[in-house]
């Protein structure tokens, strides 16, 4: 759920410069040379301005980005103002000299930027308030930097956190659980050539148990390969994202452990889990 500008902050940010309504993307001022001069930043959803900076002031920031925890808000189309008063949006920059940063509390928002669209997506991770910044790199350095854009990431009911444990269950009998605090207790156990099947489910940091968004997956590693692992879809055709097979291949004691993949990166980690594969 986003909060737009109100009435009075959008007359304010309109005193400000031009509407974007008038902006002409191609327009010759958005050919900035080998510098994006811009001295304001805003992103826009659709049709609504959801956070305006025309000065270098966080005192003077209008809006605010608001989502809930477990959902997204975007894509938000960054838009910039130059020092005569235009908004502009950079072209695409396939050699890459010019790309979008937005800096943020990875334990509180979650951003993928689109950098073909200057425009990004914020996710709600936890509870809370906190601050992105956007930044124009060039080169290794930053042609813009943004005041601190106040985003508020708000609890609802059914809503999760970021995972801090895990638990992984066979039907109802919970067989190992990583804890909060790094260490776990319990363990698998699996015969040599044949299979254990479990679920895992992940709990944030308020003891909301849950399992991710579809666009995430599970990852598993064995540290002594004394398994074969396949989780999800690779199972069984209807096989729930959450689930993972072992199939033992030699006897010993092995450590695994599971992750929530998003993309090309991890969003937990878990400590090792004991798991002992038996002679038949």
């Amino acid at each position: 759920m986003s909060r737009i500008l109100t009435t009075s902050a959008l007359a304010l940010a309109l005193a400000l410069a031009l509407g974007f309504t008038a902006c002409d993307d191609n327009d010759d001022d958005n050919d900035q040379g080998h510098h994006l001069e811009a001295v304001g930043v805003a992103l826009v959803q659709g049709t609504d301005t959801l956070v305006m900076a025309a000065t270098a002031d966080s005192a003077l920031v209008v809006g605010e980005l608001h989502v809930h925890e477990g959902e997204s808000v975007g894509p938000l189309l960054v838009h910039f103002l130059d020092e005569e008063g235009h908004w502009f949006r950079p072209e695409a920059d396939p050699d890459g000299e010019h790309s979008l940063k937005i800096l943020h509390n990875q334990l509180v928002l979650e951003v993928t930027v689109d950098q073909t669209e200057w425009a990004f997506t914020a996710t709600g991770v936890s509870e809370g308030e906190t601050e992105i910044v956007v930044r124009i790199l060039h080169d290794g350095h930053a042609d813009y930097v943004s005041p601190n854009l106040p985003v508020h990431v708000e609890h609802s009911d059914g809503a999760h956190g970021a995972p801090v444990g895990m638990r992984l269950m066979a039907g109802e009998i919970l067989l190992a659980e990583a804890l909060a605090n790094g260490t776990a207790t319990g363990g698998l156990t699996v015969p040599v050539g044949g299979a254990l099947q479990v679920e895992a489910w992940f709990v944030d940091a308020e003891g909301v148990v849950f399992q991710p968004e579809e666009d995430h997956s599970l990852g598993v590693t064995s540290a002594g390969n004394l398994v074969s692992i396949q989780t999800g879809a690779q199972i069984s055709e209807g096989t729930g994202p959450w689930a993972a097979q072992f199939t033992g291949t030699s006897a010993g004691q092995d450590q695994l452990q599971f992750q929530i993949l998003h993309d090309d990166h991890s969003h937990y980690n878990s400590p090792d889990i004991p798991l002992t594969v038996t002679q038949p």
